[in-house]
C-alpha cells in the first residue's frame, strides 16, 4: 500500500476538516503548507465547511474594575450557556475597556475611542469574489464647528495586499458616529449614520453600507418614523437573513418602548416592517428579554 497521497486528497479532503489550532501547527510543516493554509481561498473553504457542521457558539464579555480587565468567554448556545472556552485577551486600551462593534465569519472586532482631534468608525467583512478579508476605516477631522467635515478620509485595508490605501474619492457624504456598531450582511458592512446638516436642515438618520467586493458606499433609507430620530436611539442588527433596526423610545418616567423593524427585502425601503414592540419596560429588564425574544422567534421561524 503506497504511503503517498495525491495532493488533491489532502488539500480538499483532509486539511479542511482539521481544527484551526491543528492547522496553525501544520503551517510549520513546510512553506507550501504555510502558503496554502494562509491563502484566502483555503480560509474561505475551511470556513464554509465548518460553518455547516459546528454547533452555534456565543461570545460573552464583561469588564472587571479591580483590576480593570476585559474578560471574554465562549459558551454553547443552549439554555444553560455551558462553558466552551475561556479566551486570553492580552490587549490594553487607552481607556479601560474596548467596545465590540461587529463580527464577520466568526471574527469579532473591538475598538476604543481616540484622544486625538478626530474620530473614526471601522467596518470589516469578506470579499467573496476575491476571497479576501478587508477593513474599511472612515475618519472625520475636527473643524471650528465640531466633527462635521464631509467627505471624510476613507481608507481600505486588504489582507491580500497587506497595506492600507486611500479611497476617499468615493465621496461619502453621510456622517457615521464614532465607533458606530456595524453588521455584515449581503457582502457589505452597514452602519447607522445621519445626513450632514446644511442650511438649517434637520439631520435624518439612515443606513450607510460599504460593499466589500466593488468597494462602493451606498445608502439605505429608513422608515420616516425612524429617519426623524437621531441615531443614538437606533441600533442596527441582523435578524435571520435580514437587516433589522431596534428603536429605543423613551416615555414618561422610567418607562419606554422598544420597537424592532425588519427589512424583509434587502434594499427595498417599502419592505420595512415593524415586527413587534415591547411597551413600558425598564431598560435593565428589557434588553435581556429582547435578546431572549429574538432567539425564540428566530428559532420558531426556522422550524
Amino acid at each position: 500500500m503506497s504511503d503517498y497521497l495525491p495532493e488533491e486528497v489532502w488539500i480538499r479532503n483532509i486539511l479542511p476538516t482539521l481544527s484551526i489550532k491543528t492547522l496553525l501547527r501544520c503551517t510549520s510543516v513546510c512553506k507550501s503548507w504555510y502558503s496554502l493554509i494562509t491563502s484566502p481561498s483555503f480560509i474561505s473553504t475551511h470556513l464554509n465547511r465548518n460553518k455547516q457542521q459546528d454547533p452555534p457558539l456565543l461570545l460573552l464579555r464583561h469588564c472587571s474594575e479591580h483590576p480593570r480587565k476585559e474578560h471574554f468567554s465562549i459558551r454553547h448556545d443552549n439554555p444553560t450557556l455551558d462553558d466552551y472556552a475561556e479566551l486570553d485577551f492580552p490587549f490594553h486600551s487607552v481607556n479601560w475597556y474596548f467596545r465590540i462593534v461587529g463580527s464577520c465569519n466568526g471574527v469579532t472586532q473591538c475598538c476604543f475611542s481616540n484622544p486625538w482631534p478626530f474620530y473614526a468608525s471601522i467596518g470589516f467583512g469578506f470579499d467573496s469574489i476575491n476571497h479576501d478579508c478587508k477593513v474599511v476605516r472612515v475618519t472625520y477631522v475636527e473643524d471650528d464647528d465640531g466633527f462635521d467635515i464631509v467627505p471624510p478620509e476613507v481608507e481600505l485595508y486588504s489582507l491580500s495586499r497587506g497595506c492600507w490605501q486611500s479611497i476617499s474619492y468615493c465621496g461619502l457624504q453621510s456622517i457615521i458616529p464614532e465607533r458606530s456598531p456595524q453588521v455584515y450582511i449581503n457582502g457589505a458592512v452597514h452602519w447607522i449614520a445621519y445626513d450632514r446638516k446644511t442650511n438649517g436642515s434637520i439631520r435624518r438618520s439612515l443606513i450607510v453600507s460599504f460593499n466589500m467586493c466593488d468597494e462602493l458606499f451606498r445608502e439605505i433609507f429608513l422608515p420616516d418614523s425612524l429617519a426623524a430620530q437621531r441615531g443614538i436611539n437606533i441600533e442596527i442588527n441582523v435578524f435571520g437573513e435580514s437587516l433589522c433596526v431596534m428603536h429605543d423610545v423613551f416615555l414618561s418616567g422610567s418607562n419606554q418602548t422598544y420597537d424592532m423593524w425588519v427589512m424583509e427585502k434587502y434594499g427595498v425601503v417599502e419592505s420595512w416592517t415593524k415586527l413587534f414592540a415591547i411597551i413600558d419596560y425598564q431598560k435593565v429588564y428589557l434588553l435581556g428579554f429582547l435578546l431572549l425574544s429574538l432567539i425564540v422567534v428566530d428559532r420558531i421561524f426556522k422550524v
